[in-house]
């Protein structure tokens, strides 16, 4: 069944659903699939999935070997179904998910600079309006088994950016990322969240409660449908999403293979401001930060002002 097929689901328009559909196919990052939406649309792309039409009529894949094009049109003729799309916008719809998109008055510009990496479209839970603010905001990122050195130093960062009317991106795990989010909340900072799995599944669990208020007092943000389970690939993504929405990114502390490295990456990839902060020789919670800093000549902030300053000249 193509996207002309008769659907139950009411207003919802024809390009929504498609990118729906593509983002219920492909995994997050995915560059190929970005590439085959920018030069032929959303919505002629899945026709041509849902149809099966033969690798040699995809023209416009040239620049792709024609078995790794093969090998996408079969995983994603194969995960395809218009039932199921129908499915995700009516639960989506019934808990109050709405659909942004590149287009859409919500849309933060800012993640167009992801090229074809660029996501098809992100459901948000709360008040999407929000992301309009991203044009002075901070990515806070760091250690999952936080040290009380970290957390305290993330709080007055935090405190600080929201003194100076920075939004404050982040994701929501333990330690580092959800002392950001609770220190935004306090502040009446604009706080934006993305997760790595569908908005009807808080991961971690534990953060049920840190989610409702997150949503309840800010924005957040999901490339996967709902009913989709985080897993490694999609927190490596996430990242990239994390770099790519703000002006900066701060590290106040991450080990040494912490995810926040590959945060950290994206960011200087893209040209987005980066900072962190070090911490004492013996911490191995510190260690990524003097990573940071070394290899990807992050800004080294010694105290809060000077992570506002980084935000501020960007």
């Amino acid at each position: 069944m193509t996207l002309a097929a008769t659907s139950t689901t009411q207003c919802h328009s024809a390009h929504a659903r498609a990118l729906t559909t593509w983002l219920s196919i492909t995994e997050p990052g995915d560059m190929l699939a970005g590439h085959l939406r920018e030069e032929l649309g959303a919505e002629r792309t899945i026709d041509m999935i849902a149809e099966h039409v033969p690798v040699s009529a995809w023209e416009t894949a040239l620049g792709y070997q024609p078995e790794q094009l093969q090998n996408s049109l079969e995983y994603w003729q194969h995960k395809y179904d218009y039932d199921h799309v129908s499915r995700i916008i009516d639960q989506s719809q019934s808990l109050g998910f709405e659909l942004i998109f590149p287009g859409h008055p919500h849309w933060p510009s800012s993640l167009n600079d992801l090229g074809p990496a660029t996501p098809a479209g992100l459901w948000a839970r709360g008040d999407a309006s929000i992301l309009e603010s991203l044009q002075h905001s901070a990515t806070i990122a760091g250690a999952r088994a936080a040290s009380s050195y970290g957390t305290e130093t993330t709080a007055e960062i935090v405190k600080a950016l929201a003194n100076d009317s920075a939004a404050i991106v982040t994701g929501g795990s333990f330690g580092i990322e959800a002392q950001a989010i609770r220190t935004a909340i306090c502040t009446r900072a604009n706080t934006v969240t993305i997760s790595a799995g569908g908005l009807d599944r808080s991961y971690p669990a534990a953060h049920e409660g840190l989610y409702e208020n997150a949503a309840e007092h800010g924005v957040i943000l999901s490339e996967s449908p709902v009913g989709t389970t985080p897993h490694r690939w999609r927190f490596l993504q996430r990242n990239r999403l994390l770099a790519a929405l703000s002006t900066g990114t701060i590290i106040p502390e991450a080990g040494q293979r912490s995810g926040a490295i590959n945060t950290a990456a994206h960011a200087s990839i893209l040209g987005r401001a980066l900072g962190a902060v070090p911490g004492p020789i013996t911490s191995a919670t510190s260690s990524g930060c003097h990573r940071i800093i070394t290899e990807y000549s992050a800004t080294l902030i010694a105290e809060p002002k000077e992570a506002v300053a980084l935000i501020q000249k960007n």
